[in-house]
């Protein structure tokens, strides 16, 4: 909402400041308004009105800036969690089958080595 806000009123701005700016091509020489008695005031409200127009400009930039590197630290933070949660799972995964507690032994694991005559019964 902000930022459609300042680039309406940014629109606005420009508008009044170049309207005032550029009355002279516009309008007849003619015609005479009350406040253009001094042009060097008229100048400088179209001047204000321009600066005016560019603060708007920097306040809608700025909150587009802002939320797009929110979305891009979301989008890097997500990806970390899922890097990590895949180590994890990767990590959790056994490789060597004499160290995988949780199979079932039905006899088909590594089979011990036969007993000596040697060894005590």
């Amino acid at each position: 909402m902000q930022r459609t806000m300042n680039l309406g009123l940014m629109l606005v701005w420009l508008l009044v400041g170049l309207g005032i700016l550029l009355r002279e091509f516009w309008v007849p020489a003619d015609v005479e308004f009350p406040l253009a008695n001094d042009p060097q005031r008229l100048k400088l409200l179209g001047y204000l009105a321009l600066g005016l127009a560019a603060w708007n400009f920097m306040r809608w930039f700025m909150t587009w800036s802002a939320q797009r590197t929110e979305a891009w630290e979301r989008e890097q933070r997500l990806e970390r969690e899922r890097l990590l949660r895949d180590r994890k799972q990767s990590e959790a995964e056994v490789v060597n089958p004499a160290l995988r507690f949780d199979a079932p032994d039905d006899g088909s694991s590594i089979p011990l080595p036969p007993k000596s005559a040697n060894e005590p019964r």
